[in-house]
């Protein structure tokens, strides 16, 4: 099992958006994917979970867990490739490219 953690930052180093990975047998799990409110709906969280998808490639797994209340959230993940499988799991198939 390997874990690792991802930040977009600004100039003074505080933390505009997070999430922290755990890959497990072909699976990338994406946990706490996290944007500053201060900072939200300005492409922060595109570019850290394309970070991620690249970091990773296209022959993985990912899942990740998001409300469905969250719509803006939904809506990015499905712009990327995610499907709803069920309950609060969207997943990305291998074989796809951001």
């Amino acid at each position: 099992m390997t874990r690792g953690d991802f930040v977009v930052a600004d100039d003074q180093d505080n933390v505009i958006a997070r999430t922290h990975t755990i890959v497990h047998e072909n699976v990338v799990n994406m946990v706490d994917v996290w944007t500053h409110p201060g900072h939200r709906r300005q492409g922060h969280a595109r570019h850290l979970l394309t970070t991620v998808l690249a970091t990773y490639g296209p022959d993985v797994e990912y899942a990740l867990a998001v409300g469905r209340e969250n719509m803006a959230a939904v809506a990015l993940y499905r712009s990327l490739g995610f499907v709803e499988t069920g309950g609060f799991i969207m997943t990305r198939a291998p074989g796809l490219t951001a």
